[in-house]
Formats: C-alpha cells, sequence, structure tokens
C-alpha cells in the first residue's frame, strides 16, 4: 500500500507540474491542485460544495 501511495503522489506532483503554466497566480494553481485531489479522494460525494469543505 505504501508503495502505491508513493505513486500516486509521483503522479500528482507530475500533474502539478505540467497544470503549473497555466495557473500564473500560484493559490489558483494551489486551489486547482487540490481540487483534482477531492476528485480522486474517497470522498461519497463529490461535487464542488462538499470538496471545498
Amino acid at each position: 500500500m505504501q508503495e502505491l501511495d508513493l505513486l500516486i503522489s509521483a503522479l500528482m506532483e507530475n500533474l502539478a507540474s505540467r497544470l503549473g503554466s497555466l495557473f500564473p497566480r500560484s493559490e489558483t494553481r494551489d486551489r486547482a491542485i487540490r481540487y483534482i485531489k477531492g476528485l480522486f479522494s474517497q470522498c461519497e460525494r463529490k461535487n464542488g460544495w462538499h470538496l471545498a469543505e
């Protein structure tokens, strides 16, 4: 399981670096990455309101 976590972490870092140029402001870039992580999470209901909490 730890290997899977490391793989997912590496993939998210890769995605963040690829998306970085699309978001010039660091706050917007961080928010977009957190939103994507929320979409991949184990959260039961995945909409913008629940991910924001």
